[in-house]
């Protein structure tokens, strides 16, 4: 089951397929390719089980918010995995993930109810939810995604009971 999509400058869609723990590209010219992970839903890649986020980066990169593993990975172009947020970073079940134009990852994390900006150096930091309400005093509860604008300034969060919220984060 497909969960997320990002599309880059080339019109190469980026899909991040659930239950088959992988993801696939998608060329303009309707090319389907396991860029990583299992074409096999009964036998998954042990650093990518359930991608439910995606979000891409410079160089064609790929951002996978994985809520199997409580873990953020980076996949580069040739399909190699690499850990950037680990689980030991207490994400709970990250929803989904956004990079914006410095850098920062935003990680949505349900079982927490916040939004995490996690800095290039490895800092975190929660901005937004139960622990430091930044978003014009709104709580979010069950936050499914969030997307950076180009000011790297609102970000939009759909909340499981509260419908959509932009705030200034």
């Amino acid at each position: 089951m497909p969960a997320a999509i990002a599309v880059d400058a080339l019109g190469i869609a980026y899909i991040a397929e659930t239950f088959a723990g992988a993801v696939y590209t998608l060329t303009p010219s309707r090319a389907l390719t396991l860029l990583a992970g299992s074409q096999d839903a009964t036998q998954s890649d042990p650093d990518l089980r359930y991608p439910v986020g995606i979000a891409l980066a410079a160089a064609r990169n790929v951002y996978v918010a994985d809520s199997s593993t409580s873990s953020i990975v980076r996949i580069t172009q040739t399909g190699q995995i690499m850990t950037v947020v680990p689980a030991s970073a207490a994400l709970g079940i990250p929803n989904d993930v956004a990079r914006d134009v410095t850098g920062n990852l935003y990680v949505v994390d349900s079982r927490h109810d916040v939004v995490r900006r996690i800095t290039p150096t490895g800092i975190a930091s929660i901005i937004a939810g139960l622990e430091n309400d930044s978003i014009q005093d709104a709580s979010v509860d069950g936050p499914l995604g969030t997307q950076p604008t180009e000011s790297a300034a609102r970000h939009c969060c759909g909340c499981r009971w509260h419908g959509v919220r932009l705030g200034r984060l």
